[in-house]
């Protein structure tokens, strides 16, 4: 089964849709595809898709992604976007986020969350979760400065509570390489017991770096150190790679140079 349509948005973007539905022959497998095309006059252009399906043994699933590009103020732009879930019936569970914007000056950010579950009842082995999460994220202003940031934690149900624990980092440059990384370790136990240790680091351009950092459990520390300073200036993968990458989203043609059938 498949059908195919032309809409125009609110913005005047005109989207050409496709969308294809199928059910195996034992009814036991159900999905369903929309992917799309859409584009202006004014340079903006869009691809994107949804995928979505369920089978007999409960597996449920959902994906959705997009990519596009548009001229804001002389300067191109790049934006990807995607979005994944999937559930097994069976209490086990995961979600996936991540974005993408990139322009031509240089700037970009990125950013992903990640989550998963499994049955709570499910027996672990030590150092094992039921619930884990992932977030992390970086931008950069294009001359140089840049934040990123990573947060970590887990969760384990057993005896009536839960215990949680994890790790975060983050840190703040700005164009001349002064700035601040800091971190943070901790765990927290089913009676609402507590432990955690923070760390941090100062930059200040002298080739003295400023380490600091504390615990629950007592320890401490404040020192400086001889040390050069690093951190990622600009991102591994920019807007030209980007731009480069794009190939298909590039060649979506505005809506007057189609030739309509």
């Amino acid at each position: 089964w498949r059908e195919t349509g032309i809409e125009q948005r609110p913005d005047g973007v005109i989207c050409r849709w496709t969308v294809i539905r199928g059910v195996s022959a034992d009814k036991a497998l159900e999905w369903q595809d929309k992917f799309w095309e859409a584009s202006d006059e004014l340079g903006y252009k869009e691809l994107g898709s949804e995928k979505s399906g369920r089978d007999a043994e409960g597996n449920v699933w959902r994906e959705f992604w997009r990519e596009s590009m548009r001229q804001e103020n002389g300067l191109m732009h790049f934006e990807k976007t995607a979005d994944k879930w999937g559930s097994n019936g069976k209490g086990d569970e995961w979600h996936e986020k991540w974005f993408e914007h990139y322009d031509a000056s240089g700037q970009a950010e990125k950013w992903a969350h990640k989550w998963c579950s499994i049955d709570p009842n499910t027996p672990l082995d030590a150092g094992h979760a039921h619930i884990w999460h992932e977030r992390w994220g970086e931008t950069y202003d294009g001359y140089g400065a840049s934040i990123k940031y990573t947060d970590k934690w887990a969760e384990r149900s057993g005896d009536g509570g839960w215990e949680k624990w994890g790790d975060k980092w983050d840190e703040n440059f700005d164009q001349n390489g002064n700035g601040v990384k800091q971190g943070e370790t901790w765990w927290e136990g089913k009676y609402g017991e507590r432990w955690n240790r923070t760390w941090g680091e100062q930059h200040n351009g002298s080739g003295w770096i400023h380490k600091y950092g504390k615990s629950s459990s007592g320890e401490h520390w404040d020192t400086h150190q001889m040390q050069d300073t690093w951190y990622e200036r600009f991102p591994h993968f920019g807007f030209f790679h980007c731009f480069e990458n794009s190939v298909q989203l590039r060649e979506v043609q505005k809506p007057s140079e189609r030739q309509e059938p």
